[in-house]
């Protein structure tokens, strides 16, 4: 049971998903998932409603109650059973619901919001409907606080449960504002002592922790997902796990090292068509193949996803590179959601100009387009008359015409002011400014990618298929899937010693080539940021051999981390709650 079945909100849905298939094969027909119906449209394009429902009964009986059940599948690979449930109906409850986990397990909800009060009621209907359809000797398996409601009805009531906490709410908070958290929860494990629940309540996340902590308390079984959290689940809920859940992916899905490397290519030109676009009305954008296209991604969280690292990494190997008189381009794009009005009009513009001019000349003249738009813009290599019209020195005119009085930052107009975003702020700090003779050019990208969007028109896979160098030197990251999924795709990827994914790396390997972990443990930020700027400027300056060399490798080593050798960590947790 999971908030983030057939609902995407982070992490925890790929998890959920990418294991379904090895769960169907081992339990077949007795594999279950239950999640939330929060988006009727979006549940119609991943769930597939079936009329051969065993159900009907029990869910006859929950609709009254004000809980509509849906039964089918999960349209995803293993396509397993699926239960999702629209709560709508409880809100008229909420208050009491609310009381009765007081009255029962002290979880104080006195000052939470709908972020805690929506979770809360699909839990309170998750317990509702296993208390029909599920039996003593089932497992139930409940993932974050955000289910812990259910458990803790169910496990009352004698069910065999299992809980795994993939971060903790406290932990995850604490490592954002709090200087050298990792420490801090060293001390408290050295000491054998558990962090006040005072803590929660100065962070206005008392809700969530207390029900976490019940919940952690209260399973047959307690799983997290890395050393990491094992300790801090320690240091914070004083239970130590029964059993490490890693989280693993299908790896044998993603493509081949040799179809990798096509991608590679035709996803880098797509690339740097929209950086064109993008840069063309202010400078000559010279790309040559010395250019490498890095990435970070994940939540806006600057701090603990070691966002503000990168950043001044990025400003030194800028000022380095410029130093040594370097020809070539870094190209830094930041994935980083956040809020947003839309993509910046002259820029979708000149991304549009750019395509029709691309097939405007492909159906003239067969050259290589890239330097033919580099001639049309500044009147180099190719003579005009060749491809001279007026069609096409209008388009070019607007596309040099529409531009900002600054050099653009970000490809989107966000929701609050520009100058305001820690990511812009520390551009600026750093003089990351986008000019000419900056070696290094910043991208802040703040929206999900998708191949339909009107910028780069891109999947994430795909992005990261056609970049060189995937950044998540986070300073809290209880697994971290985002390097694995790198190497997988052919890229090279940098993370930290604070990672789950790390940790697991450096206790069972001695030597390892496309993964480089950076040291943010025992070092100071400064020598930190000075690390992972030599890595960067030594990956910048490799040859075309070297870095396939290193991606090859990468992507070699990521077979270690598929489903295929941690799914049985997970059977392992359910034989345990079974013996209990």
């Amino acid at each position: 049971m999971s908030y983030e079945v057939c609902n995407k909100v982070g992490g925890i849905h790929t998890v959920i998903k990418s294991k379904a298939r090895y769960l169907v094969e081992k339990y077949g027909h007795n594999y279950y998932l239950i999640g939330p119906a929060v988006n009727k449209e979006e549940m119609s394009a991943e769930f597939e409603m079936i009329k051969d429902n065993p159900f009907q009964k029990e869910f006859k009986e929950l609709e009254k109650e004000g809980i509509i059940c849906y039964y089918g599948r999960w349209k995803i690979d293993g396509n397993p059973l699926t239960i999702l449930i629209d709560y709508n109906k409880l809100w008229e409850k909420k208050n009491e619901i609310k009381y009765m986990f007081w009255d029962k397990w002290k979880i104080d909800s006195l000052r939470a919001g709908s972020d805690f009060e929506d979770p809360l009621l699909f839990s309170y209907a998750s317990a509702k409907l296993l208390e029909k359809i599920a039996t003593k000797k089932d497992v139930l398996h409940f993932h974050e606080w955000l289910t812990g409601g259910a458990l803790l009805i169910l496990g009352e009531k004698g069910y065999k449960t299992i809980f795994t906490t993939h971060a903790t709410m406290l932990g995850r908070v604490m490592a954002n504002y709090v200087d050298n958290f990792n420490i801090l929860i060293k001390n408290y494990r050295e000491r054998n002592e558990t962090l006040s629940n005072k803590f929660a309540y100065d962070y206005g996340i008392e809700a969530k922790h207390l029900m976490e902590k019940t919940a952690v308390n209260h399973a047959t079984v307690f799983t997290t997902v890395s050393d990491v959290t094992k300790e801090e689940c320690m240091a914070i809920h004083g239970r130590e796990a029964d059993i490490l859940l890693y989280n693993g992916l299908n790896v044998e899905r993603f493509p081949s090292i040799e179809e990798l490397a096509y991608h590679h290519k035709q996803n880098k030109e797509k690339i740097f068509e929209f950086l064109r676009a993008m840069l063309y009305p202010y400078y000559d954008l010279e790309i040559t193949r010395k250019d490498r296209v890095i990435f970070i991604a994940g939540r806006y969280e600057f701090k603990n996803k070691g966002i503000d690292l990168f950043i001044d990494a990025l400003g030194r190997v800028n000022k380095e590179l410029k130093q040594q008189n370097y020809k070539g381009n870094v190209f830094a794009f930041f994935f980083i959601p956040t809020a947003i009005r839309g993509e910046k009009r002259k820029i979708v513009e000149n991304v549009l100009l750019y395509h029709f001019l691309k097939t405007h000349i492909k159906k003239k003249i067969d050259i290589s387009l890239p330097k033919v738009i580099n001639a049309m813009f500044f009147g180099k290599d190719i003579k005009p008359e060749q491809y001279d019209d007026e069609e096409r020195r209008y388009k070019i005119s607007k596309i040099k015409n529409n531009k900002y009085e600054t050099l653009p930052l970000t490809a989107f107009e966000l929701k609050y002011p520009e100058d305001k975003d820690l990511i812009i702020q520390a551009f600026k700090k750093n003089e990351l400014l986008n000019r000419k003779e900056d070696r290094v050019k910043v991208i802040f990208y703040p929206a999900y990618l998708s191949p339909s969007d009107r910028l780069l028109n891109m999947s994430y896979y795909d992005v990261v298929r056609g970049a060189s160098i995937g950044i998540f030197p986070s300073l809290y990251e209880p697994w971290g899937y985002t390097p694995v999924e790198a190497i997988a795709n052919g890229t090279i990827a940098i993370t930290s010693s604070t990672t789950g994914f790390a940790k697991y790396l450096l206790n069972k390997k001695s030597s390892f080539n496309g993964i480089y972990i950076i040291e943010r443990e025992k070092k100071t930020y400064k020598e930190s940021v000075e690390e992972l700027a030599k890595i960067l400027k030594k990956l910048v300056l490799m040859s075309k051999r070297e870095i396939a060399q290193e991606k090859y490798l990468g992507k070699e080593l990521s077979y270690e981390f598929g489903w295929s050798n941690f799914i049985k960590y997970y059977f392992k947790a359910h034989e345990l709650a079974l013996r209990r």
